[in-house]
């Protein structure tokens, strides 16, 4: 996890398996330090990664940085909205 204001910011990265087919397969979460409330959730297609997120001054602005498999991406970690997406041919990132 990595810490942004009031907010800890948590990638859950994972493949799908068969028995949690129910659940999203990768998602980066903000939940407040204080009361545990969860902030925004949002959902990324490039899982299966055991990489830290990051928080880190781009293009002038706070950006919370993830690299996964397929790719790195770039979100507000105010909002979790992306803010861009770059592709890789890397298939794990640790």
């Amino acid at each position: 996890p990595v810490l942004h204001g009031p907010l800890v910011l948590l990638a859950v990265d994972q493949d799908r398996v068969p028995w949690l087919a129910w659940q999203p397969r990768s998602y980066v979460v903000a939940v407040h330090r204080l009361t545990g409330q969860i902030i925004w959730r949002t959902l990324r297609p490039d899982g299966a990664s055991a990489g830290c997120p990051v928080v880190a001054v781009v293009a002038e602005r706070p950006q919370l940085l993830l690299a996964g498999r397929g790719g790195v991406r770039g979100y507000d970690p105010d909002t979790g909205n992306e803010l861009w997406a770059c592709r890789w041919k890397g298939t794990r990132t640790a």
